[in-house]
C-alpha cells in the first residue's frame, strides 16, 4: 500500500473536542446541501413520474441493498475502531470486499428474474435491476484509504468525497426524466451517484489499495465486524420488510406510494446517521480506554446532539406534514400523508436509538446492535402481515411504529449498564425537547385559520415555530439550572472558537 504513512502518523485527532465540533459543522453543511437536491429531486421527480415507476424502482435497489448487505462485513468500522496502526490490514480489508461483493452479485444476477417475477410479479423490475446490482461491485472497490477520512475526524475532505456525487445523481435523474419520463430516469442517477463516489474515493485519498489475502488478518478484523454483517442483514430485513410485503400483497403501485412516504420520512434520519456513524463513533472509539466520567459526558453530548437534530424536524414534519406532501410531491400524493407520519414517528425513535450506537461500537460491543435488530425483526414478523393486509400501507407504517418502540428499552438498558448513565440525563432532555412541542403545537393549530392559503402558513409559521422552540430551550437551560441539550450546544459552539478564546468548556 503506498503512502500508507499518512495512516500510522494521523490516524487519530489531536484534538478530539475541536475536531468533533468541526465535523458536526462540516457534516450539517453537507446536510443542507444533501437536504436540498433531494427536496428538489423529490418535488421534480414526484410530478415526472408515476407511482409505479417508483414502486418498480424500489425492488430494484432491495438487490442492490440484499447484496451491500451481505458483503458489508464490518471491516471498514473494525478498522476504524482498531487502536493503533493499521496500514497492514487496509489491503486485506479491499480484498476481501472486492471478493465478497463479485460472488454476491452473481449469485443475485441468477435471482433476479425469479424472485421479481414469481414473489413481485413485476417483471418490468429485472432489467432495473440487473444494472443496479453492478453498484455492489462498485461499492465493493471503493478505496479503503478513506477510512483516514473517518479516524480522524476530517469532514472537510470527506465532504468532497460525498456531496457531489449525491447531488450529481438528483441532477442526472432530474434531466434524464425530462427527455424519457419512466424507471430508468431513478435508475441511472443512482447507478451515476455509486460510480462518481468510486472515482472520487481513488481521486480525494492517496495510496491504490493492492490484491493481499491475509487470513490471519481478516480474522482480526471480522472478531469484530462479523458482528456488525450480521445486523446489517437483519437491518436490511427489518428496514426493507415492509416494502417486500407492500410490494407482494398490494402491488408496485401502492409500494410506489409506500416508497415515496418511506424517502420523505427518513430525510431526518440521514443526517444524524451522518454524525453518528463519522464523528460520533470515531470519538467514542478514541475515548474507549478513558474513565467512566468521561465517557458519561461523551454520551450525554452525543444524545443531546442527536435531540437538537431531530425535534426540530419532527416540529416541521409533523405539523406541518399534510401540506408539505402535497406541496412537494403534489395531490396525487395526498394518499400516502398518513403512512408517511406514521413512518415518520417510527423513523424519530429509531433516530434516537441509534445515537447510542456509537457507544455500543465504540467500546467493542458490536453485537448489541445485532441483537437489536432481532428483537425488530421478531415483532415485525408478528405483525406486519395482518396489518398490511388489513389496513394497507397505513398499516404497515404503524407495524413499523410498534416494532421501534419495541426495540427501544433493550438499548437504553444496555448503555446505562455500559456507561452507568442516570436515566435521569436523558429523560430531562426528551423532557425539555418534547415540552417545547407541546407548547408549539396548539399555536400552529390556532392560527392556521389566520392564513388564506396553506403556502403562507408554512412560509410564516414554521420559521416562527422554529424561533420560539430555540428561545425555549435556550430559557429553559437559562433558567432550570442547564437542563436540556441547549448547554451541548453552546460546548460545540465554544469548541469552534479559537484557542485565544478565554471561554472554559469542559472537555470530552
Amino acid at each position: 500500500m503506498s503512502d500508507g504513512n499518512e495512516i500510522s502518523n494521523h490516524y487519530r485527532p489531536k484534538n478530539l473536542g475541536q475536531k468533533a465540533a468541526e465535523g458536526i459543522v462540516w457534516s450539517y453543511f453537507s446536510y443542507a446541501i444533501i437536504l436540498v437536491s433531494q427536496t428538489v429531486g423529490l418535488v421534480v421527480l414526484a410530478r415526472l413520474l408515476t407511482p409505479e415507476d417508483f414502486g418498480v424502482f424500489a425492488i430494484a435497489v432491495m438487490f442492490v441493498e440484499v447484496g451491500r448487505s451481505a458483503f458489508g462485513m464490518g471491516l471498514g468500522p473494525s478498522l476504524v475502531q482498531r487502536e493503533g496502526n493499521i496500514d497492514d490490514f487496509i489491503d486485506v480489508a479491499w480484498t476481501s470486499n472486492f471478493l465478497v461483493s463479485t460472488v454476491v452479485t452473481f449469485i443475485l444476477f441468477i435471482c433476479v428474474p425469479f424472485v421479481v417475477d414469481r414473489f413481485f410479479e413485476a417483471p418490468n423490475a429485472i432489467w432495473p435491476a440487473w444494472v443496479l446490482l453492478t453498484v455492489v461491485i462498485m461499492d465493493g472497490s471503493r478505496n479503503p484509504q478513506n477510512l483516514i477520512l473517518i479516524r480522524t475526524l476530517d469532514m472537510r475532505r470527506h465532504f468532497w468525497l460525498t456531496i457531489p456525487a449525491t447531488v450529481s445523481r438528483f441532477i442526472g435523474s432530474i434531466i434524464f426524466a425530462l427527455f424519457a419520463p419512466s424507471v430508468w430516469a431513478l435508475v441511472f442517477g443512482y447507478w451515476l451517484w455509486h460510480f462518481l463516489q468510486l472515482i472520487a474515493s481513488y481521486l480525494i485519498m492517496p495510496g491504490r489499495p493492492r490484491f493481499v489475502w491475509d487470513k490471519r488478518k481478516f480474522r482480526e478484523m471480522y472478531s469484530f465486524g462479523g458482528w456488525l454483517q450480521l445486523k446489517n442483514v437483519l437491518r436490511w430485513l427489518s428496514r426493507n420488510l415492509d416494502s417486500v410485503i407492500v410490494g407482494n400483497v398490494l402491488g408496485t403501485t401502492q409500494l410506489g406510494f409506500y416508497n415515496r412516504a418511506i424517502t420523505l420520512a427518513k430525510l431526518p434520519q440521514q443526517q444524524l446517521t451522518s454524525v453518528v456513524d463519522l464523528i460520533a463513533f470515531p470519538m467514542f472509539a478514541t475515548i474507549q480506554n478513558k474513565r467512566a466520567e468521561k465517557i458519561q459526558q461523551a454520551v450525554k453530548y452525543n444524545f443531546d446532539i442527536s435531540c437538537l437534530t431531530l425535534f426540530p424536524l419532527i416540529l416541521a414534519l409533523l405539523f406541518f406534514g399534510n401540506i408539505l406532501v402535497v406541496l412537494l410531491l403534489g395531490e396525487t400524493w395526498a394518499y400516502m400523508t398518513v403512512a408517511f407520519q406514521f413512518l415518520f414517528v417510527a423513523v424519530s425513535i429509531e433516530a434516537l436509538t441509534q445515537s447510542f450506537f456509537p457507544l455500543l461500537r465504540g467500546l467493542g460491543f458490536s453485537k448489541h446492535e445485532f441483537v437489536l435488530h432481532v428483537l425488530k425483526l421478531i415483532v415485525l414478523l408478528a405483525i406486519l402481515f395482518p396489518m398490511t393486509k388489513r389496513w394497507g400501507i397505513e398499516g404497515s407504517a404503524l407495524s413499523i411504529v410498534i416494532a421501534s418502540l419495541s426495540s427501544m428499552p433493550f438499548v437504553l438498558y444496555r448503555v446505562k449498564k455500559l456507561a452507568q448513565i442516570r436515566v435521569a440525563d436523558w429523560l430531562y432532555t426528551l423532557l425539555i425537547c418534547s415540552i417545547g412541542l407541546a407548547l408549539i403545537w396548539p399555536i400552529v393549530i390556532l392560527s392556521r385559520h389566520w392564513f388564506v392559503t396553506d403556502v403562507i402558513f408554512l412560509l410564516i409559521m414554521l420559521p416562527a415555530s422554529w424561533l420560539f422552540y430555540i428561545v425555549f430551550l435556550g430559557m429553559s437551560h437559562y433558567y432550570l439550572n442547564g437542563i436540556g441539550p441547549f448547554g451541548s450546544l453552546v460546548y460545540a459552539l465554544n469548541k469552534l472558537r479559537p484557542k485565544s478564546s478565554s471561554v472554559e468548556t469542559p472537555s470530552i
